[in-house]
């Protein structure tokens, strides 16, 4: 009834597309084309197939330059986060790794670590609190007592690099242990000495076993924390270092 609304193809010949609807329809393809990229970069995320029980949207992190990522999952293309915190790096299923342990059995540790850095420090730096002594009673010199400083800083240079491959190899806490028994001895050799050569021998062996402290810490809190606490506790670190190295001794 009536024809023009009818679906039914008109009979007769097709007429030819012009080229100016050709490049207009061109140009409207790419334009499309370049919001649709726009849209998929902005909205980047990802479903995270490998819970079935989340359905968090989890933003990819192809674009972000490499050593970072993403600790909230904002689902916006503005940025804006819903407080969705990522827990990075994914903790595994094994019930023994340290990120999956309770707050008490980290907080535990980690205070045992502390107190650990913190006499490490007193001992490494409480010898200078008694060089007046050293002076009076085993005539050693200003420039004797400087060298065996020296000493001490170089072990504290090196002791890395004997200590640490055994912590990768072998776990963290035998090399904590060494190092508490080594220094430990120290001290009682170093109050019991007679001589200058004796107090160069316990300040470079307790450089070598004090520098386990600088750099096997940040191991554990690696270890031990998600990303978004390392900062608080290796603050904690610092200021167990602090305290040891400048306030204990004097």
């Amino acid at each position: 009834m009536f024809p023009f609304f009818s679906r039914r193809a008109r009979t007769g010949p097709a007429t030819p597309a012009t080229p100016t609807s050709t490049t207009s329809s061109k140009r409207v393809a790419a334009r499309n084309a370049q919001a649709a990229a726009e849209e998929g970069t902005l909205n980047s995320y990802e479903m995270d197939s490998s819970d079935s029980n989340s359905s968090s949207r989890r933003y990819s992190d192809e674009s972000l330059p490499p050593g970072t990522v993403r600790l909230e999952d904002a689902g916006v293309s503005a940025g804006r986060g819903n407080g969705h915190l990522i827990l990075q790096p994914h903790p595994s299923e094994d019930p023994n790794d340290p990120l999956n342990w309770s707050k008490k059995r980290k907080f535990v540790n980690f205070a045992i670590i502390c107190y650990y850095s913190l006499m490490i420090f007193v001992i490494l730096d409480i010898g200078g609190v008694a060089w007046q002594n050293y002076i009076d009673e085993l005539d050693m010199t200003d420039d004797e007592l400087n060298i065996t400083y020296a000493v001490n800083c170089a072990g504290l240079a090196v002791g890395c690099i004997f200590f640490i491959p055994f912590s990768l190899k072998y776990g963290r806490r035998p090399v904590y242990i060494v190092s508490t028994v080594i220094t430990f001895a120290m001290s009682i050799w170093q109050a019991a000495l007679h001589s200058y050569g004796e107090m160069v021998a316990t300040q470079l062996i307790s450089g070598l076993s004090g520098a386990v402290s600088e750099t096997l810490v940040q191991l554990t809190v690696i270890d031990m924390f998600f990303v978004h606490q390392r900062a608080t506790m290796n603050g904690i670190y610092l200021m167990m270092v602090a305290i040891g190295g400048l306030s204990l001794p004097d």
